[in-house]
């Protein structure tokens, strides 16, 4: 008694035309299938610098520093006695952690060993990179909970909001500088 022969199957993926083609030693099929990651049928995505996507951004980091403003944000993280300066110090070293991971990935080993920037090769320092946002983002809403209560979660989204923008419009470069200056500055600032 012999076994019948399997007979080898190959699969093709075409993600922009969501066709799947299957060829079996005897066959061709050709089927369509679900992809909802594909750009067929969507319309083009603009360039990072695209006059519509800066608008865009400026007017969100615009809107969100206006609402911060309006919430006195910058004068209550300074002066408040409710404030607890303490967790709020832990946030900015977890901030200032985060920066050196930052400038260590980009420039030392992007720019300086040429080596590329991606989650593969920089698995560790990622990991360590989400533990410190947790870690600042948890010590930021205990320090600024006591003035703020439930606003916190305000507070910290417009910063978000005003950062992620930020990254999103500025060159990494220009980022590393603004950080670097922006902390400097703050920290003289803050007592």
């Amino acid at each position: 008694m012999t076994k019948p022969k399997k007979s080898r199957t190959t699969t093709k993926v075409d993600v922009e035309s969501n066709t799947t083609t299957t060829g079996a030693t005897s066959t061709n099929n050709s089927t369509s299938i679900n992809n909802p990651y594909s750009s067929a049928g969507l319309p083009p995505v603009l360039p990072t610098y695209h006059p519509i996507n800066v608008l865009k951004r400026t007017i969100y980091i615009g809107g969100a520093g206006y609402c911060l403003h309006t919430l006195k944000a910058p004068s209550v993280i300074l002066h408040s006695p409710k404030v607890s300066h303490e967790w709020f110090k832990i946030g900015l070293a977890g901030t200032i952690a985060i920066l050196a991971l930052k400038a260590y990935v980009e420039l030392y080993a992007g720019k300086v060993q040429s080596r590329k920037v991606c989650y593969q090769n920089f698995k560790s320092e990622t990991h360590a990179v989400m533990a410190l946002l947790f870690l600042t983002s948890m010590a930021f809403h205990v320090a600024l909970w006591p003035h703020y209560g439930s606003n916190t979660f305000v507070v910290l989204f417009l910063l978000g909001v005003i950062l992620l923008n930020s990254a999103l419009l500025l060159p990494t470069p220009l980022q590393n500088i603004i950080s670097v200056i922006g902390m400097t500055f703050f920290l003289q600032e803050y007592k």
